[in-house]
């Protein structure tokens, strides 16, 4: 999690990341993703929802994840 310059916390992934290429379609890791994602739903709000809490669950559990 980044904050901007704006003070708006942002979710990152630095894994897949590439200087100068447009990505398409899912991308990401896979362990913080929302289930949405796999069913080909919209991206909303509620997925970057989801990867804080699985973030947060990772930070006060130590490292482990919550699946």
């Amino acid at each position: 999690m980044m904050l901007d310059k704006e003070g708006v916390i942002k979710i990152i992934d630095f894994g897949l990341s590439d200087i100068g290429h447009s990505q398409s379609g899912r991308c990401g890791t896979l362990s913080y993703m929302a289930p949405e994602l796999f069913n080909s739903k919209q991206y909303t709000k509620s997925v970057d929802i989801y990867s804080v809490g699985i973030i947060a669950y990772n930070i006060l559990t130590l490292g482990k994840h919550p699946f």
